[in-house]
């Protein structure tokens, strides 16, 4: 018959193996070592046995995993310590999240860095204020601008994007 010694050996041995250990045999300290050692399988680890510390962690070491956060755990505090690795970890952030826990200067300098980024932005702050900032700190970005995002309608006005350069004589034609 199985015993905690025997489940805590396997599991310290392959921690992939912890999805085959019954429940009752599952520890606190058995998830973290699985979490530390092998941070996408989190979603190998029951729900009571997962906290902050271990999404945070594995948002450091992989941030595309923060897919796999469980809503009530993405927090403005974790959502800044993946953008503090690199502004375009801004892509791995659900878009409910940028809207709620990312602020319009995040989210220009992460566009200004990469102007590709601009697409996954939520369209609600794609606004007239948005472009203007953008083009204050990078004025030749609205060259670079793709043609979709160019006829993209300001959500706070009824000008699109370039409408918008052009009355303001941003573009160069």
């Amino acid at each position: 018959f199985l015993t905690q010694e025997m489940c805590n050996y396997v599991v310290s041995q392959n921690p992939l193996l912890i999805q085959n250990i019954p429940k009752e045999f599952i520890t606190q300290e058995m998830c973290n070592f699985v979490v530390y050692q092998m941070p996408i399988l989190i979603k190998n680890i029951p729900e009571e046995f997962i906290n902050n510390q271990m999404y945070e962690y594995i948002i450091l070491q992989e941030p595309a995993l923060m897919k796999d956060i469980k809503e009530e755990f993405v927090t403005q505090e974790l959502c800044n310590k993946l953008l503090e690795l690199d502004l375009k970890n801004i892509i791995y952030i659900p878009k409910k999240y940028i809207k709620e826990f990312v602020s319009i200067d995040v989210c220009i300098n992460a566009v200004i860095m990469d102007l590709e980024l601009i697409n996954i932005l939520p369209k609600e702050i794609i606004t007239q204020q948005f472009f203007h900032r953008l083009i204050e700190i990078d004025p030749t970005i609205v060259n670079r601008i793709s043609d979709d995002i160019k006829i993209y309608d300001l959500k706070d006005t009824e000008y699109s994007f370039l409408e918008y350069a052009l009355m303001y004589e941003l573009l160069d034609m």
